[in-house]
């Protein structure tokens, strides 16, 4: 990695695309401002892989939102008295164009980039001998992937967006555009995954670029979550099984659940944005945000997950793995089980987990609940990879298991479980959302329920009533976009 700062350093003067431009578009000015500027640039393998790894960069600056749009609105993490106002309107149901937790143009960053790369690097090939097809082709899958992940963030907390896939070059194209139905953006980068698997690198030079780069793995993952989303379970279970029989990935085993985060790049890990003290002098805020004057604690309801009894019951993801006594978030600053064992000053940089294989095994059991239509071997599937979840995790492995015979019963099982396993994790929002828009909000109510189990008795009345517009669920256009691009429009909900 250091090798690759220190190139992207060498060049950043060179590349005004990495973000240096102003005006309406500044979110999406990342080349240089004209094709001369460009063509000075893009001359050799070298300089694509210097934007490429940029994109990873620019992912780092978008944890924070990571963080915020896949935990704030969630039942597993509340606000403290340290979280900011932002955070503390959104968790109240406050939410308007005005909060810059809306603010979509870090992500836009990205996605520039990564179309840069697609742009670019084939006419690289025509002018540098030494750029092999078969490395063009992996990088263009790795850029594909890159920029259908910040995609599908986008379409989860907004719904529909502005679908860019042109880098900005010149005034000849213009990015005022309108916004893409959500349903057609989720078509394109579902394509897009598919055009591009076979070019993806199973495994890069390193274990930690093999875990922090795009790989095949990674798409599969990504296209796996997608495909619940869209409700496509059979291509659900297909990327999952891809994964799951490449037997390059396995659960931890139960007393090293903590190695996932204080280690990181442990066997389970299956796309990890990175950071290295030692290595490149990198760290992130994970320790300041979660515990060490922590904007977000454990709710009362996570807490009371691990608090249920089963016989033999103890949960290896609870205390002092997942949380300490003072509900804080402990997987990104404890280093063991001991409460003095933390992160120093120097060394926070526990890594941003997007997929790993527990998510795999958990993905595909709700993929088999939801295509069963009542058969119960197919039940039965679902709830083995469950319970191996569990298991892995404390629980004792039930001697008889019980007869599932409807989609609900499973999905009681499943749910509390992803809770435990993927605390702070930037998920829990998703999958309340995910589970609640199934079949035309046939689900809705399981997101009601979730989300006012976290609110005081003299709220509730309130909330219940806000959530019963599903429009609601989505985030505004921050007003600056607005403001920006006339094309765009307000998300229905906040028009008034």
């Amino acid at each position: 990695m250091k090798t690759i700062i220190d190139r992207i350093k060498r060049i950043a003067l060179a590349i005004a695309c990495i973000g240096m431009l102003s005006g309406c578009n500044s979110w999406l000015d990342l080349l240089p401002e004209n094709s001369q500027s460009s063509d000075q640039f893009w001359n050799t393998k070298e300089d694509v892989e210097a934007v490429m790894n940029s994109c990873y960069m620019g992912l780092r600056d978008n944890l924070e939102r990571f963080v915020q749009w896949g935990e704030l609105r969630g039942d597993g993490l509340l606000p403290s008295t340290d979280a900011t106002n932002n955070e503390t309107m959104i968790k109240s149901f406050q939410l308007f164009p005005d909060n810059s937790i809306c603010s979509w143009s870090n992500l836009y960053k990205v996605i520039g980039r990564a179309n840069a790369v697609l742009k670019y690097a084939p006419q690289v090939k025509e002018i540098d001998p030494t750029f092999e097809t078969s490395y063009l082709n992996a990088l263009v899958a790795e850029a594909t992937i890159v920029r259908a992940c910040c995609y599908f963030y986008l379409v989860r907390v907004f719904g529909d967006v502005p679908l860019v896939v042109e880098p900005y070059v010149d005034d000849s194209y213009q990015f005022l555009i309108p916004k893409t139905a959500e349903a057609e953006v989720l078509r394109r980068i579902t394509q897009d995954l598919n055009d591009v698997m076979e070019w993806a690198r199973p495994q890069f030079g390193t274990v930690w670029e093999t875990k922090g780069r795009a790989s095949r793995w990674a798409a599969y993952a990504l296209l796996a979550d997608i495909s619940l989303w869209t409700e496509d379970y059979a291509a659900c279970l297909t990327a999952c099984d891809s994964i799951i029989n490449s037997k390059n990935f396995s659960l931890v085993p139960s007393l090293e659940w903590l190695s996932i985060f204080a280690e990181g790049n442990t066997r389970e890990g299956i796309f990890e944005l990175q950071w290295n003290y030692e290595q490149d002098n990198t760290s992130n805020n994970l320790y300041t945000w979660l515990y060490q004057t922590p904007r977000y604690v454990v709710s009362p309801y996570t807490m009371l997950l691990f608090r249920e009894k089963e016989p033999n019951y103890f949960d290896e993801r609870g205390y002092l793995s997942t949380y300490d006594e003072a509900l804080r978030v402990w997987k990104y600053a404890g280093l063991s089980h001991e409460p003095t064992d933390l992160r120093d000053g120097e060394h926070r940089d526990a890594h941003w987990i997007f997929y790993r294989y527990a998510d795999v095994l958990l993905m595909k059991a709700e993929a088999l609940i939801m295509q069963a239509k009542g058969n119960v071997e197919v039940y039965k599937q679902a709830e083995a990879l469950i319970l191996d979840i569990r298991e892995r995790a404390g629980y004792a492995r039930l001697s008889e298991v019980e007869a599932y015979t409807e989609v609900n019963m499973l999905l009681n099982l499943l749910m509390p479980e992803r809770t435990r396993e993927f605390v702070a994790e930037g998920k829990r929002w998703f999958d309340i959302l995910r589970v609640a828009k199934r079949e035309n909000y046939k689900y809705k109510q399981y997101l009601i329920d979730a989300l006012l189990q976290i609110v005081n008795a003299q709220q509730r009345p309130i909330v219940e009533s806000s959530l019963q517009d599903p429009l609601g669920y989505y985030f505004p256009i921050y007003q600056t976009e607005i403001d920006n691009n006339p094309q765009l429009e307000q998300n229905p909900y906040y028009e008034h």
